[in-house]
């Protein structure tokens, strides 16, 4: 049983490298337009201004130096975790039948120390904490389930293969998805992951008679 931590997004406030930054210089432009809109002359006043906006923006580039080697931090709290089963899918503490299940919907693209695109302007740490990931499950009742969770390594699916397989063949993630979600997207990838849905539709005791045949036959 493999299981993936839940994350709760949080709907407070938190400060990040871009919001003080950008922030600050944006408040210092607007002081420095406002005061001479109403007249106020002050050469050292204007001095003061320019150069806290300077040393902002130096402290910004430092900043971003400084989290090429760090990871974002969470935003939201963990909360119970996100477990796939043959038969059942528990989210928290909700144990959900396989069979209740319409649909299942996986975007998994993200894990942890997966590094951002490189943006200059982006002053906040350049690797993801894993938490870009979701889960939605689709019920015969007609609710939807959206669960954020957090991957620690890009195969981590790999490590539910048999179970992910399994609800394919039940009818519930189309191949498309299950190739997408496994990562395996060419052409020979599918033909094998067809294959192999293939055996896994076969009973296991015709499984093991058809293999002895062939033993036997060699």
């Amino acid at each position: 049983m493999y299981k993936f931590a839940i994350l709760k997004k949080s709907d407070k406030f938190k400060w990040t490298a871009n919001k003080v930054v950008y922030g600050s210089m944006a408040i210092f432009v607007l002081i420095l337009v406002a005061s001479n809109a109403i007249g106020i002359e002050n050469e050292l006043f204007e001095k003061i201004l320019i150069f806290c906006f300077i040393g902002t923006y130096i402290a910004g580039l430092g900043l971003k130096f400084y989290g090429l080697g760090t990871t974002k931090d969470f935003d939201g709290e963990l909360d119970g975790f996100l477990v796939f089963d043959f038969n059942q899918i528990t989210i928290k503490d909700r144990a959900i039948d396989i069979a209740d299940v319409a649909n299942i919907s996986i975007d998994n693209n993200d894990y942890y120390g997966r590094q951002y695109a490189n943006d200059r302007n982006d002053l906040n740490p350049a690797s993801s904490n894993g938490s870009g990931n979701f889960a939605v499950i689709t019920l015969k009742s007609g609710e939807t389930l959206k669960t954020q969770f957090i991957m620690g390594r890009s195969d981590d699916f790999q490590k539910i293969r048999k179970e992910l397989i399994g609800y394919h063949v039940k009818g519930k993630i189309a191949l498309e998805a299950l190739s997408n979600i496994l990562g395996e997207r060419s052409s020979n990838e599918i033909e094998l992951l067809k294959s192999e849905i293939t055996a896994h539709e076969i009973p296991a005791p015709i499984r093991q008679i058809a293999e002895k045949a062939r033993t036997a036959s060699k």
